[in-house]
């Protein structure tokens, strides 16, 4: 009976020696993960998504001056470039420009039934048998400044004629 005992007791030691290494190494396997593998890698998600932020906010800066709309106002030889607002018109712009660049300037007149119409820019005047026109991408305008919508791009160029 001892020797079945014995034999019990020798089993039982060497299981629970087994079960306390096996539990051991199962728990220096999951710190291992968590030390080697999941703190790079979360550090590497880090860098990684702070890569992504920075780009994302580069994107944004360039989209933003991407989507910016403009045109180019031609006046003689002097050009000029402003940036347009949804749905605004030739006069609307070059009333903005001649508030935000102090070496443009434009004069004309209201007709309640026609627009307006230019008579002077930059100190250039209409004189007997020379008018101020205004073309849209090298086109004589059909229509008055007051009435034309800009487009992204427009090229507005005026001429004494």
């Amino acid at each position: 009976m001892k020797k079945n005992q014995n034999k019990i007791i020798i089993i039982f030691t060497f299981a629970i020696i087994f079960l306390s290494v096996f539990y051991y190494f199962e728990n220096k396997t999951i710190d291992i993960k968590s030390n080697v593998k999941m703190e790079p890698r979360s550090e590497i998600l880090e860098d990684k998504i702070s890569e992504i932020e920075d780009e994302l906010k580069e994107n944004k800066d360039s989209r933003v001056i991407e989507e910016k709309e403009t045109v180019s106002i031609i006046v003689l030889d002097k050009s000029y470039q402003i940036e347009i607002k949804n749905n605004e018109t030739v006069y609307l712009a070059m009333k903005r420009l001649k508030e935000k660049d102090s070496n443009f300037s434009f004069n004309g007149k209201l007709y309640p039934s026609l627009g307006f119409f230019v008579d002077e820019i930059n100190g250039a005047k209409n004189s007997l048998g020379s008018y101020w026109l205004y073309y849209v991408n090298g086109q004589e305008a059909s229509i008055g400044i007051s009435e034309y919508k800009l487009q992204n791009g427009d090229i507005i160029s005026w001429k004494l004629e």
